[in-house]
């Protein structure tokens, strides 16, 4: 059975880190509701704009796939991530996007780390293209993410930071993870971190609505120096979690993945403590 983890632990400025918008409320929504109704600040910081989404492209586009319409996928992404963490109490304000091409975080990690080597993302561009990113027209490459990364964390000082965990089966993911870590070591942070999954196997078991239920680890990530501990939430926290799950309708109007998104509306949320 993991450990619980007070929230008090988490002090008082909490730094929520997620590839794409909707990871934040699948991973921490409740947790994030928690904070905010005890008074700390929650600040989001997506790496993408989830641009890069072929089947929720298609029904925008009208079944085309075009730059256009994932360009749009990207705008109306980001305003339901803004609308899902008013329903959780987090201000406008206190929700930040790099606005970095979704499906290439991995290559920005490893080969295109230099502005001169920007990738660029389905929508087209190799610089970020929206005028309410963090740093509009940004070439698309590691060394900027990693640099924009670094200036969040030095200006918002968190007191615990809440981002994906190396293992997650997601490239965006397990490449998020470490520009964190890169980030964060930079920066010597020596707060809290905490990792998180979304994607693993068929994490968390069942891909059901279980509300009453807690998460259990995958099987594969017990045991051995993973230390995992839960958030226990109230029922307030569990209605807020799934109501802001609802502010997605780009991805909950896709049948399978509003089962999956379902399923992490549970009875506490799971997260993985690390040591600086």
């Amino acid at each position: 059975m993991p450990a619980t983890l007070t929230l008090s632990e988490l002090g008082e400025r909490v730094l929520v880190i997620a590839a794409h918008p909707d990871d934040e409320v699948l991973v921490a929504g409740g947790t994030i509701h928690a904070l905010r109704a005890r008074g700390a600040r929650v600040r989001v910081l997506l790496l993408t704009a989830g641009d890069g989404y072929l089947r929720a492209a298609r029904r925008l586009g009208r079944f085309s796939s075009g730059k256009v319409a994932y360009r749009r996928l990207g705008e109306l992404r980001f305003r339901e991530s803004v609308d899902a963490a008013g329903t959780l109490g987090v201000p406008a304000d206190d929700v930040l996007c790099l606005g970095y091409p979704d499906g290439r975080l991995i290559s920005m990690l490893d080969s295109d780390r230099e502005p001169s080597r920007a990738a660029a993302g389905r929508s087209g561009s190799a610089v970020v293209p929206y005028d309410w990113a963090y740093r509009p027209g940004a070439p698309c490459a590691g060394d900027e993410l990693a640099s924009d990364l670094a200036s969040v964390v030095r200006e918002y000082e968190p007191t615990a930071v809440v981002y994906p965990h190396m293992r997650d089966a997601h490239g965006d993911h397990a490449a998020a993870a470490a520009f964190t870590d890169e980030a964060l070591d930079s920066c010597g942070f020596d707060g809290m971190r905490l990792t998180c999954l979304v994607h693993h196997g068929h994490y968390p078991y069942p891909w059901a609505y279980r509300p009453s239920y807690p998460i259990s680890p995958p099987r594969a990530l017990r045991g051995g120096d993973i230390c995992w501990v839960r958030v226990p939430l109230e029922p307030a926290d569990i209605a807020a979690k799934e109501a802001a799950l609802r502010a997605f309708p780009s991805q909950d109007a896709i049948p399978d993945l509003r089962y999956f998104m379902r399923a992490f509306v549970r009875s506490d949320e799971l997260f993985v403590r690390r040591c600086p």
